[in-house]
């Protein structure tokens, strides 16, 4: 059984890639508390996580969770390649300006909500620049190049972006492609790249 119901349309995504490809190791970036890495875990996957909210890590797998930055993958993992990289509504501006604020989307230490409201409210609001969006835009990019790195060849990045009803994929299909992806699928919320074998 899934973690949540919102990780349907990975879980969908794993298990189409691996009828027809040796799908093993699976890395997810923006893995949160490490819930579907427990879940994959029971499934049988080499799975790994990671993630800027250590604090918040499940205990029983703080092993294959990393606290770090998404954009020095090498650094934290130095040569590990993997089968798949997974992002579940990670590769979108909102959470990376998020981090880029100094925020934590697992933080809100009043239990109100008031704090990812204030963002939410923050993002649609005219004092967010198209400056900040295009360092987000960049941010993301550079998210995926440092992800094509870590992936075998042949291996495969997800992107599904579904988690608010504006998440959008937030990388172009040419940036993807002079990174040197094979763009398998590219769609408003889902994407699917593929490093070439």
């Amino acid at each position: 059984m899934l973690p949540q119901e919102h990780y349907k349309s990975v879980q969908r995504r794993l298990e189409e890639l691996a009828k027809t490809n040796q799908i093993k190791s699976v890395l997810e970036l923006g893995c949160g508390p490490g819930y579907y890495m427990k879940h994959l875990l029971a499934q049988g996957y080499d799975a790994y996580g990671i993630d800027a909210c250590s604090s918040k890590f499940l205990p029983e797998i703080r092993g294959r969770l990393k606290d770090g930055d998404l954009t020095a993958l090498k650094d934290i993992f130095g040569d590990s390649v993997f089968d798949l990289i997974l992002s579940h509504n990670t590769l979108t501006v909102d959470p990376i300006l998020w981090n880029m604020l100094g925020g934590n989307m697992f933080d809100d230490h009043t239990g109100s909500g008031l704090v990812l409201a204030n963002f939410k409210g923050l993002l649609h609001s005219p004092s967010l620049n198209a400056e900040m969006r295009g360092l987000a835009r960049q941010t993301i990019e550079k998210i995926l190049e440092v992800s094509f790195q870590q992936l075998k060849p042949g291996g495969f990045l997800v992107s599904c972006e579904e988690g608010e009803p504006n998440d959008k994929v937030d990388f172009s299909r040419e940036a993807a492609e002079r990174i040197g992806y094979h763009v398998l699928l590219y769609e408003q919320r889902e994407a699917v790249l593929q490093k070439p074998k």
